[in-house]
């Protein structure tokens, strides 16, 4: 079998027999593939030196007839240019690249050139050594710095190669510092940082650093490595920066000032994934806890999207054969079990999941500039509309037009009961109410019948702030304690009770807390799991979904971690009293439109908040601009 891509966003299983090597190749049976980012983007949008089909994957390690293993490293040289002589193959302009050039690791069988194989030590568990080609790259990148004992470095990106990275100089001798804007990602990697001792932060005062790297694309990254340099600060220019994009040449200068040495760091070459695998070796509690999940190969076409996004840490295909996926360092405590549904593929759910989830696409962006041009160019001072400015912005990209309208709108309540409410923790007694039908089914019924521009979410029933609560607390990782709040009014004695309700239930299942459908099955109730199928529905459509307060709110952060995709066409309708609501609103990064001290629930703040939307949708085709006015625009920048 292999994972073929046959066009963008276009990829396909097809059974295959093994490989005949020719010249110069081997025949190797592959056990594992991790998916890199630099897949995901080939699979979005192409690369210049590939042709279709192409099986792409270049993280591989694989076994020989002899049932030897081996890593890849991913290119095929010229071994003759000053390059490939002087130990800088990845330079050779005769390179040619697995999976761009040639057929990658998505598959039971692949060809790899005879010196591009590297051995893998027989104690290392085979999921591990897919690390070897990002560990070797940074590895290739920390040895840029020369870096000495105590000697202080920051890394901008917290990414899976950020903390390697950080891990490679920590081994140096050197105290790195990552830093990393996204508080899902800090939250993601807090199992690692735990396990090496690092520190990730959203920011940092600190200054004079004697060594950066950034490890992600943002331009304004880049410019603080060279601003938190001291003076004959080194740094190593890893993550290429975002096309077309400006630097101030007074940046530049700075460099000039400080004598920072700046050196390029691009690919890895054979001798660093040496390396990389005895930094694997040598800390293997800290690599497994860099596994997103070990899953069915078939699950690449899913997975895709969502590393796509950068936000994932590393997913890893199993070709393996079989269940336990640690055939090889079994008691190395790598999870072989969990993937994003529960560790379980998508075959196990119905047709109409499978395709809602494949269907849903990021919100297209392009469109912004346009967009922030015409709103700029309304008859007010720049940005006075605050925040309708925004959503209206949003509004436009969903709906990819500059005349956005809000024509039908509709507010979905969904019910049930809780059994938890036996314990005690509600202020009302346990009432059935109405059981609900599957929510996507709900939303498409509805849409089926007269297209749907946006979509409120509201809840009713007794005990689901409790499950609300436990499914934050599980997510963000923040305690019970945090995480409870008075619901339907309950006093300090019952508010105390709650938390330990939450506390033992998270203690008794332990669902992993990145798997929604592993929540939703342990923790969740049945009206948040309809509220999370009307959100991926909705995304599906390129419907906007408005949330309400901690329920809808539950149900919206179940449905972000089945497919993050869906964060684009979110709005928070406003902010609930509830303390999980703030909390789980910062994971998904959104911010709650209005602030009106509510806990009812029921979708009161959603349908609110659909008004205001609509207004901002009005702003943007009724407004006039100041040339349909015939008002100068001097004076309008307040």
């Amino acid at each position: 079998m292999r994972m073929i891509l046959t066009a963008l966003r276009k990829m396909k299983s097809e059974d295959t027999e093994g490989l005949h090597a020719g010249a110069g190749f081997m025949a190797l049976k592959v056990l594992y593939c991790a998916i890199c980012r630099t897949d995901a983007k080939i699979w979005n949008e192409g690369h210049r030196d590939m042709i279709f089909p192409r099986v792409l994957g270049h993280e591989l390690v694989a076994e020989d007839e002899q049932g030897k293993r081996f890593t890849v490293w991913p290119g095929k040289v010229c071994g003759k240019c000053r390059h490939c002589q002087g130990g800088r193959e990845n330079l050779c302009e005769d390179i040619e690249i697995m999976g761009f050039h040639y057929d990658g690791g998505f598959a039971n069988h692949v060809l790899a050139p005879d010196e591009s194989l590297v051995p893998v030590p027989d104690d290392l568990p085979s999921p591990l050594a897919c690390f070897a080609e990002p560990a070797g790259c940074a590895v290739h990148a920390i040895e840029k710095l020369s870096l000495k004992k105590g000697e202080r470095m920051v890394i901008y990106g917290g990414g899976t190669v950020g903390l390697i990275a950080a891990l490679a100089a920590m081994e140096k001798g050197a105290i790195p510092l990552v830093i990393e804007k996204s508080e899902e990602k800090i939250h993601k990697s807090r199992p690692f940082l735990e396990e090496t001792g690092i520190e990730c932060v959203k920011d940092t005062t600190d200054a004079e650093f004697h060594a950066a790297l950034n490890a992600c694309p943002d331009h304004a990254a880049f410019s603080l490595c060279v601003v938190k340099l001291g003076k004959g600060g080194r740094l190593s220019f890893f993550s290429g920066l975002t096309k077309n994009k400006n630097i101030e040449t007074n940046l530049i200068n700075l460099m000039h000032y400080k004598e920072i040495e700046l050196f390029g760091a691009y690919g890895l070459a054979k001798k660093d994934m040496k390396t990389a695998l005895s930094l694997i070796k040598g800390n293997t509690g800290a690599f497994e806890k860099l596994i997103e999940g070990i899953v069915p190969a078939q699950m690449a076409p899913q997975l895709l999207p969502e590393v796509l996004t950068g936000r994932p840490l590393k997913y890893i295909l199993d070709f393996s054969g079989t269940s336990d996926a640690m055939k090889k360092g079994a008691s190395s405590g790598v999870s072989t079990s969990r993937t994003k549904n529960g560790g379980i593929t998508l075959k196990d759910f119905k047709d109409l999941y499978r395709h809602i989830i494949e269907d849903i696409t990021p919100v297209p962006e392009g469109l912004l500039p346009m967009a922030q041009t015409k709103i700029d160019n309304k008859t007010k001072p720049l940005g006075s509309l605050g925040k309708l400015e925004d959503i209206a912005l949003r509004l436009c990209l969903i709906q990819q037009d500059l005349e956005p309208r809000i024509e039908r709108k509709s507010l979905f309540v969904f019910a049930a009961d809780h059994g938890i409410t036996e314990e005690g923790v509600s202020a009302y007694p346990v009432e059935t109410i109405q059981a609900i039908q599957n929510g996507m089914e709900i939303f498409l019924g509805q849409y089926g019948q007269k297209p749907i521009d946006i979509i409120g979410l509201g809840d009713m029933g007794i005990g689901n702030t409790t499950c609300s609560s436990a499914i934050i607390s599980a997510v963000t990782g923040i305690s019970p304690a945090q995480a409870a709040g008075r619901g339907t009014g309950i006093d300090d004695k019952a508010l105390e009770h709650k938390a330990e309700v939450i506390q033992k239930a998270l203690a008794f299942h332990r669902p992993n807390p990145r798997d929604g459908i592993e929540i939703l099955r342990k923790v969740g109730g049945y009206e948040i799991a309809g509220m999370a199928g009307a959100v991926l529905a909705a995304a599906s459509k390129k419907t906007a979904v408005v949330l309400d307060g901690v329920i809808s709110t539950a149900g919206g952060l179940i449905a972000y971690l089945i497919n993050p995709d869906i964060r684009g066409y979110l709005f928070s309708g406003h902010k609930s009293v509830e303390p999980a609501h703030k909390i789980a609103l910062t994971f998904m990064e959104l911010e709650p439109v209005l602030d009106l001290n509510m806990r009812l629930g029921e979708g009161t703040g959603a349908a609110l908040t659909i008004d205001l939307i609509e207004a901002a949708a009005r702003i943007m085709r009724e407004m006039a601009s100041f040339d349909e006015a015939g008002v100068s625009k001097r004076g309008a920048v307040k």
